[in-house]
């Protein structure tokens, strides 16, 4: 095939079987949002692509200008950031895999893409160069500072200014504005409103929890995403393998 080309970066955020030896990837650009390609011939032993990507890697792409049957076709594939370290540590490719989505999902065709592609990358950077891995707290409190982060690219970050305070709870609207009624309201503790806002600095594993289940429903609301798979994923990130030991009450999520 013969043509314009496009240079550009991306991140692997999906990769499934076109065919017995091909794959579609998508790619989350920065200049062009996320991009479908038909990587042919991917899987044979005498690929030029083989080895050059995979699920989380930065890569730098030449593709061709015109898609072909709804898919865009590359020219070359080359690794820039593999992101190891999140082989073998199950939460950080969760979080990953889940990170991924959600930027895949929200972020727009064109230029303004490329605050998404910023903040996907910066997060995949920080789970793959910890130096251990992640407690159920530390998962869930990067969670939830992700999305706070999505949502404010989405423009739909919770409005904490017209929250009501009460002793130590807040009173939130989930669908915005002050919290009266008729309206779908979140009562939450002052230190969970706190992390939801962004300026707790070290927040509590409760209060963690209790962010991140007002975060779930707010998301529900405002994404119309099914939130099953979202509870999974927290069910997971919270719990512990079974030759571990528990650790005392108040210590992790």
């Amino acid at each position: 095939m013969t043509g314009e080309t496009v240079k550009t970066r991306g991140i692997a955020i999906s990769i499934r079987p076109m065919s017995r030896t091909s794959h579609v990837v998508t790619w989350l650009t920065p200049g062009a949002g996320a991009v479908p390609m038909a990587v042919k011939g991917a899987v044979r032993p005498k690929s030029a692509y083989l080895g050059q990507y995979d699920l989380f890697y930065t890569c730098g792409i030449v593709y061709y200008a015109r898609p072909h049957g709804g898919l865009w076709l590359p020219r070359e594939i080359w690794p820039e950031e593999r992101r190891d370290g999140l082989r073998g540590r199950w939460r950080e490719t969760s979080l990953a895999a889940y990170a991924a989505d959600l930027a895949g999902e929200l972020a727009p065709p064109g230029d303004g893409a490329a605050d998404w592609f910023r903040l996907l990358s910066g997060f995949l950077d920080s789970l793959a160069e910890r130096p251990a891995a992640m407690s159920p707290h530390e998962s869930l409190l990067a969670m939830l500072r992700f999305e706070r982060g999505a949502l404010k690219l989405a423009g739909l970050a919770p409005d904490l200014r017209h929250a009501a305070a009460d002793g130590g709870w807040t009173s939130v609207a989930i669908d915005g504005g002050p919290p009266e009624r008729g309206r779908r309201v979140a009562r939450i503790p002052a230190g969970a409103a706190a992390a939801i806002a962004g300026t707790a600095r070290d927040p509590s594993p409760a209060d963690v929890r209790d962010a991140i289940r007002f975060f779930g429903a707010f998301i529900a609301y405002h994404l119309e995403r099914r939130p099953s798979a979202r509870e999974s994923l927290v069910a997971l990130l919270s719990s512990r393998p079974a030759h571990a030991p528990r650790a005392p009450s108040g210590a992790e999520c």
